[in-house]
Order: C-alpha cells, then structure tokens, then sequence
C-alpha cells in the first residue's frame, strides 16, 4: 500500500472515530453487505432489524413534528432515543451475537 493510500485510510479511521459526517458512504457500503448477507442467511434477523428501524423512524419523525416549546417535547425526545437503542442493540447482537 503506498503513503498516500496509508495517509487516506488514517484520514478514515480518524473521522470514523470522531463519528464524522465523511464516513457516511463507508457505513452505507458496510450496510449493504450486510443486509445482503442477512437476506440470504437470516430473514427472521433481517425482519427483527427493519422492524426496529420502522420504530426508531417513526420516533424520530415524531420528535421532528414536536413543537419545540410543546410540553410533549421531553417525552418525543426519550422516547427517539429509546427507541434508537433498540435499534442499535437489536444491529449489535444480530451481527456480534457472541460478543453480547
């Protein structure tokens, strides 16, 4: 691999870990390889994903369409991040299940 190679993958690690907007295509490749595989191989764990991607997008168009001096704010704002746990750990432990 040449320097400028070396330089372009640190330059990726470095804004995968300050969680960087520049990463975006990154994660959507990794994504797509990952449904494909889960298409084929786990359809029960491809559903329990989509159905926790269905909830937090529903939460987070919820929070979106709460007026920000509405008194039902706090709770939209707990609810989409509740809901995004789930998502993010129904993801962790379909993909990582022994590292649970």
């Amino acid at each position: 691999m040449s320097n400028a190679a070396n330089d372009a993958v640190e330059r990726l690690l470095d804004a995968i870990e300050a969680d960087s907007d520049d990463c975006w295509a990154m994660y959507e490749e990794i994504g797509r390889v990952a449904v494909g595989r889960l298409r084929l191989a786990d359809r029960d764990a491809l559903r329990a994903i989509a159905r926790a991607w269905v909830a937090s997008d529903d939460a987070q168009a919820a929070l979106v369409d709460t007026d920000r001096h509405s008194p039902d704010l706090d709770a939209a704002k707990d609810r989409a991040e509740r809901v995004d746990a789930v998502l993010r750990d129904v993801i962790r432990n379909v993909l990582f299940p022994a590292a649970t």
